[in-house]
């Protein structure tokens, strides 16, 4: 999830055929599932919209149901809460 919020297009090409469009101010991140990922068994395809920072998270599973997150009220974080191991 990490990468989708960052838009980690690198680590995201390892599980997902990337598609961007738009512009900075109004862009679009289309993530097609590969055959070949563990995701595919869950996920057939993810959408994420976004202008400054991520605004939508769109998931359609295999079943074609599809999951629908609004993110609102972010902030940008200068480090990361003390506890808290980014990975």
């Amino acid at each position: 999830m990490l990468a989708i919020l960052g838009a980690d297009t690198k680590r995201l090409s390892e599980d997902f055929e990337v598609k961007l469009s738009g512009t900075a101010a109004s862009w679009t991140m289309t993530l097609v599932t590969r055959r070949d990922s563990p995701m595919s068994a869950a996920f057939s395809a993810m959408t994420v919209t976004g202008s400054d920072m991520p605004k939508t998270i769109e998931m359609k599973t295999r079943q074609n149901e599809t999951t629908r997150l609004t993110l609102s009220d972010q902030k940008l974080l200068k480090a990361w809460p003390e506890g808290i191991d980014p990975l």
